[in-house]
């Protein structure tokens, strides 16, 4: 469903734009390319508002830019409406059809913050009644994980070193096939003492045992192994360990941790138990998640505690705030460079960008902003999804959902309000430094100039 609705939503956004290209173009372009402004505007800042003359009767241009808001504005509402009903719909449909209903996720209902005295089956069962079908008392998982992820690691690189060790084999086989004519594995002794053990020893006939993959145990400074020896011998070490590991946690002899997930036999009693009042007291037995996937849990996170989540929450909202804060200069910066032409005009320092080519100013005042600031806004979400993570979000799903809402504030106040203002500062700053009385007006008429960068 995710994905259908982003094609959906990548769909009406260019609908969206092409039908506000249709209703402005045809008329806005030749209303502001003909308003005479004084002194006249240059290149793409006479298809602009800032191009009309406010006095005599150009001033009467303004009125077609208020209609043509008004009618896209409002196309935009419509369709905004109409997408939102349709996803509503939809949505409700799939939740409700077969296919999803006799999912046991759609049915299980994760609970986090359970108090003490409500960590346990029967307590649980007593408080949903007759509905309930399941409960599983989430359990700390922390040493079996760590051991499954090395052996993960280790299974992986061994994969890579026999890989490798197979090719190295046979680009040896190739290299005596074409110096001899034909193959000869008496080169490397068969009865060398180190490889009389080794599984595979037909194939490293070919090489040497010094060429085969080895690995340092810590970087720079570890010993020095075979990659493939030392593979195999810590996976077999590491599997009765986990296997005992696994053990414990199924004869629920591991710490519990405050989370739990409740399966109920309908659909409806799944809804009503994730949407209901579950503990008198605030941020307990929150927050809930319905619905979910054993893949998208993020596992570590069901222990957090609600104070602990509470001081994340507050600390991550922080960092977000002051990112948004200091991620303003390097943003204004950028929004500087794409009128820096006219700064160099009045600013002594800068003249020598006035000497430039006119193609290597174009790049650096349309191309070279464009580019630095979506890198600067590229470099954002991993930062943002980790933010999420720490604040104790369960499941992968939701840090991505906090990921977006921060996103769109730093879109909001840094790729619009920021690279906005200061752009047009920019074209502006040696009249707002002869009459800063005058701000409001000399802001009012060098605005437009801004809109330029987003056309680049």
């Amino acid at each position: 469903m995710d994905g259908f609705f982003l094609l959906r939503y990548l769909k009406i956004s260019i609908v969206i734009t092409f039908i506000g290209c249709l209703i402005t173009w045809p008329i806005l372009f030749p209303t502001d390319a003909t308003g005479h402004a004084n002194p006249p505007r240059q290149q793409l800042d006479v298809l602009t508002i800032g191009n009309i003359n406010p006095y005599g009767s150009y001033g009467y241009r303004y009125y077609a830019h208020a209609i043509h808001a008004w009618l896209y504005i409002g196309f935009i509402f419509f369709m905004v409406t109409r997408e939102m009903i349709f996803h509503v719909n939809l949505r409700q449909a799939y939740l409700l059809s077969p296919l999803y209903t006799e999912r046991m996720s759609s049915r299980t209902v994760l609970f986090q913050s359970v108090p003490t005295e409500l960590a346990n089956e029967e307590r649980i069962r007593r408080m949903f009644g007759e509905q309930l079908k399941n409960v599983w008392i989430a359990s700390s998982t922390k040493e079996l994980a760590g051991m499954v992820e090395e052996r993960t690691k280790l299974a992986m690189k061994l994969e890579g070193a026999e890989t490798k060790l197979v090719r190295l084999c046979n680009k040896a086989r190739l290299n005596q096939t074409k110096s001899n004519g034909e193959a000869n594995p008496a080169t490397v002794s068969n009865t060398d003492p180190e490889m009389a053990g080794e599984s595979g020893s037909v194939a490293t006939r070919w090489i040497l045992p010094k060429q085969r993959p080895t690995h340092r145990l810590k970087p720079l400074v570890g010993k020095k192994v075979d990659s493939i020896n030392y593979c195999r011998d810590r996976i077999a070490e590491l599997n009765p360990l986990i296997e005992k590991q696994q053990n414990t946690y199924r004869a629920g002899d591991a710490p519990p941790l405050n989370a739990i997930f409740v399966e109920f036999w309908r659909q409806s009693d799944a809804q009503a138990a994730y949407q209901m009042v579950t503990h008198h007291q605030a941020l307990h037995m929150s927050p809930r998640v319905v619905g979910l996937q054993p893949g998208e849990i993020i596992w570590k996170n069901l222990g957090v505690t609600w104070k602990t989540r509470t001081i994340r929450n507050i600390i991550s909202i922080a960092v977000v705030v002051v990112t948004i804060i200091f991620w303003s200069i390097p943003v204004a910066v950028v929004g500087t460079m794409s009128n820096i032409n006219f700064l160099a005009t009045r600013v002594s320092f800068l003249h020598w960008i006035l000497k430039l080519p006119s193609a290597m100013l174009g790049v650096i005042t349309g191309l070279l902003p464009s580019i630095a600031l979506s890198i600067l806004m590229s470099l954002l979400p991993p930062f943002l999804r980790f933010l999420g993570r720490f604040s104790g979000e369960p499941t992968i799903s939701l840090v991505d959902f906090r990921c977006h809402e921060s996103y769109f504030w730093f879109q909001v106040v840094q790729v619009f309000l920021v690279t906005t203002m200061t752009s047009a500062a920019s074209s502006a700053v040696p009249q707002i430094l002869n009459s800063p009385g005058n701000i409001p007006k000399l802001l009012s008429q060098s605005l437009p100039a801004s809109s330029n960068f987003y056309i680049s």
